[in-house]
């Protein structure tokens, strides 16, 4: 049961507005959901890229160890990018699927004032570096030629990784998964130094104390709205597609997702117009034979039922009413989200409205 639980559900992804093209609305009779497998895996609808499994990331392990030239400035952009190739042929086989790849490097963050607590290490190195290169220089002095060697060495491992993986896999969409992190104090300044992403990822984690209130409507609300934003502006020509991030259950406990909490995070990405939804299982999930059953009745109960509804609602407005451009408001009374066009997206195993008479069968 776990070694089966760990291979097919490691995420799940399942899409709201991608490929809604087909002539004629079909009854779903399965769940619109993929799953993705262990790392070791290739070709999968989301892949993604951990320090060890693309290139030759910099970093300082959990004990301050350092691996591959520690920081961005030490490390050969030449052997990483070469290194890089091979892993993209590796794991990245059908040239011509688009697909989600997310570089998930947490190690440390572009921006100098982001890498605290346990990133201290790379300030730290930056600033010895820096002070025994130039001895006579003030404290202050130090600190400014550190940060900005740092955040200019940073900037452009990342600018090149991406570049890269663009040219490498032009048919995929690349993005560096806590890019908001890095960027979102300065994005609007300085946009410009950032479209080498194709897609946007956002998380949309709620903590136990949200649970089934208002407030974890409004955080996630403003969250993929964020999100929505800089995809918009991002490109004058197009918007960046938005897969955001989320749980089967809150953060730290395996206690499963309310009804509300559905219809807050699932039901809310969805009417903003998120692309996909990545909900993400870790080994807590599967520790042990009942964790692994709880999860799997949720995911077959209650949970599957309402991502039947949402993307059905949301593929019968984009494909037979709204064009894509309608939008939707959520009634916290009822607990249902409803579009200017008459679709509604409720809580699991409600009806979605009536379209045209047109549309309706006899």
């Amino acid at each position: 049961m776990l070694a089966f639980f760990m291979s097919v559900l490691w995420c799940l992804l399942f899409t709201f507005h991608d490929g809604l093209s087909s002539p004629a609305m079909v009854k779903p009779t399965t769940r619109p959901i993929y799953s993705q497998r262990p790392f070791g895996f290739v070709d999968q609808r989301l892949t993604i890229f951990y320090k060890e499994r693309l290139g030759y990331y910099p970093y300082y392990n959990k004990n301050n160890v350092p691996f591959y030239d520690s920081v961005p400035q030490n490390a050969s952009i030449s052997i990483h990018l070469r290194w890089m190739q091979e892993a993209l042929k590796k794991y990245i086989n059908k040239m011509g699927d688009e697909e989600g790849l997310a570089v998930n490097w947490e190690e440390w963050r572009p921006i100098w004032l982001k890498n605290w607590h346990n990133k201290d290490v790379y300030r730290q190195f930056l600033w010895n570096l820096v002070a025994a290169h130039h001895p006579a220089w003030p404290l202050e002095d130090v600190n400014k030629q550190a940060q900005f060697e740092f955040e200019t060495a940073a900037h452009n491992f990342m600018e090149q990784t991406l570049q890269h993986a663009r040219s490498a896999r032009p048919h995929q969409l690349w993005c560096v998964y806590l890019f908001f992190n890095f960027y979102n104090h300065d994005y609007m300044q300085n946009w410009e130094r950032y479209t080498w992403n194709t897609a946007l990822f956002r998380s949309i984690y709620l903590i136990q104390t949200l649970e089934s209130s208002s407030q974890g409507r409004m955080f996630v609300h403003f969250q993929v709205k964020e999100a929505m934003r800089i995809a918009n502006k991002h490109h004058k020509d197009y918007t960046l597609p938005v897969y955001v991030y989320s749980r089967p259950t809150y953060m730290k406990i395996m206690d499963t997702l309310s009804q509300m909490d559905l219809v807050s995070s699932i039901g809310k990405c969805a009417a903003q117009r998120a692309s996909r939804v990545i909900f993400w299982g870790d080994v807590e999930c599967a520790e042990n034979v009942k964790s692994c059953l709880k999860v799997k009745s949720y995911l077959e109960g209650s949970f599957g039922e309402y991502i039947v509804n949402v993307t059905t609602a949301a593929g019968f407005c984009s494909r037979f009413l709204c064009n894509r451009k309608s939008q939707y408001k959520h009634n916290s009374n009822t607990g249902t989200i409803h579009s200017d066009t008459g679709v509604t997206i409720g809580v699991a195993g409600d009806a979605v409205a009536p379209g045209p008479r047109s549309l309706r069968g006899p």
